[in-house]
C-alpha cells in the first residue's frame, strides 16, 4: 500500500525533462516564419526593410530562417523576386 502510494506520487510529480508535446511538434513547421518579399524586387536591387518581411509559409524547409534577416539586408538580388516569393541565398549576390 505504502509503496503504491509512493509510486503514484512520483507519477504525479512528472518528469524533470521538458520537451514539446507530440501535437506541438507536428504544428511547429506551420508556425515558423520565413523571409519573403513584401513587394516585387527587381534584379540588382538591394534588400531593405521596406521590401522584405517575415511571414508564415507552408513549406518552412525550403525557405530562409528569420535569423538571417539582418544578414540579407543590403544584399543585391540576382534575378527578379515577386511578391510573397521566398528569399533564398541562391537568389542573392555575394
Amino acid at each position: 500500500m505504502l509503496l503504491r502510494d509512493i509510486r503514484r506520487v512520483e507519477d504525479l510529480m512528472g518528469n524533470s525533462k521538458i520537451k514539446p508535446h507530440i501535437k506541438e511538434i507536428t504544428q511547429r513547421k506551420k508556425n515558423f516564419r520565413s523571409i519573403l518579399a513584401k513587394k516585387d524586387i527587381k534584379k540588382n536591387d538591394k534588400l531593405t526593410i521596406s521590401n522584405i518581411a517575415l511571414k508564415r509559409t507552408s513549406n518552412y524547409a525550403a525557405s530562409l530562417s528569420p535569423k538571417y534577416f539582418y544578414q540579407v539586408l543590403g544584399k543585391k538580388v540576382k534575378k527578379n523576386i515577386y511578391v510573397d516569393e521566398k528569399i533564398l541565398l541562391s537568389k542573392l549576390k555575394k
